[in-house]
């Protein structure tokens, strides 16, 4: 079986996978290293047919390289400075990013932390915030969120920069039901603070992420510190909250949520708020912006450069 790309060339599935995998890390204007391409390509391989296939998308103009960098763009290696400074601005930043996500962890309800988003690569755009995916105890997902949202409002001035608390599920309820390329993505390259045990146990609920990331089978740890201990004011809120009277506060602040995002995002019709910000007794997803949507389409657009169909 052979994929056609043009009426003049010709990829097989394997030259496919690596244009599709460089594909989507140009989104984000990110080039590869060749053990970046191994971890994410979509299909399995052996590692001579792999070069293989790389050479010959080489030969053909589809990729492009550089520094022992891979990139699809025929004037990309402008991507290598950017990746390079962003990976320099995550270094110098990285204790105060490890410093709010422990602080993330002694909140009341609070039970995983786990840096998301682009700074999960090991990169920080000058224009870009400290994603935060977190785990709360369970049916408790609403005081947990308040309470970090309050305290980013009032003590931080409402900055993101370094406090982007934007994901929360309950220990309870783990699995993530957008399975896509996008959001296996995510999932796999999370870097979890504390608790990798729980951590664990989320990737183990989410294994539907192997059909699109099957050669990424272990999370990264670096960052793993113990579980740290409650302040005796957190206990007394746990312990406070821990019964119907929890209960009963977590259901009304998550009413008042859904109304407050109703009222400001009255454009959204009922399958992209869901998709957007969904909201529900055991998640909490604010993202306003439509990104995954944005990368889906683009990741589309770019494969349909290469006018591929399978003969």
């Amino acid at each position: 079986m052979t994929v056609k790309a043009t009426s003049h060339t010709s990829v097989s599935p394997l030259q496919y996978a690596v244009y599709q995998c460089l594909c989507y890390y140009d989104i984000f204007n990110y080039p590869l290293k060749l053990e970046e391409i191994e971890a994410s390509l979509p299909v399995t391989f052996h590692p001579v047919e792999l070069l293989g296939a790389i050479h010959s998308l080489i030969d053909q103009q589809l990729l492009f390289t550089a520094s022992n960098y891979y990139f699809i763009r025929e004037h990309g290696i402008g991507m290598i400075a950017v990746r390079e400074e962003n990976e320099a601005r995550y270094a110098k930043h990285k204790s105060r990013i490890l410093r709010s996500g422990k602080w993330i962890a002694r909140f009341p309800f609070v039970r995983g932390v786990a840096i998301s988003g682009s700074c999960a690569k090991g990169v920080f755009p000058e224009d870009g915030d400290v994603d935060f995916f977190i785990i709360t105890a369970k049916d408790r997902v609403w005081i947990c969120r308040t309470c970090l949202i309050l305290y980013k409002k009032i003590f931080l001035l409402n900055s993101k920069r370094f406090f982007c608390v934007n994901y929360f599920i309950d220990e309870n309820n783990l699995i993530i039901p957008d399975q896509n390329v996008f959001v296996a993505h995510e999932i796999k390259f999370l870097r979890p603070i504390v608790n990798g045990q729980l951590h664990t146990r989320f990737l183990s609920q989410n294994q539907w992420t192997n059909r699109y990331l099957p050669n990424m089978q272990y999370f990264n740890n670096s960052l793993l510190s113990p579980y740290p201990h409650l302040r005796p004011v957190n206990k007394v809120i746990e312990w406070l909250l821990s019964g119907k009277l929890g209960a009963w506060v977590d259901h009304q602040l998550f009413k008042l949520t859904l109304q407050v995002w109703k009222r400001k995002f009255p454009d959204f019709n009922m399958e992209d708020f869901d998709l957007n910000l969904r909201s529900k007794k055991h998640v909490s997803k604010h993202h306003p912006r439509g990104f995954q949507k944005r990368v889906l389409n683009e990741l589309e657009r770019k494969l349909q450069k290469l006018k591929a169909e399978v003969v």
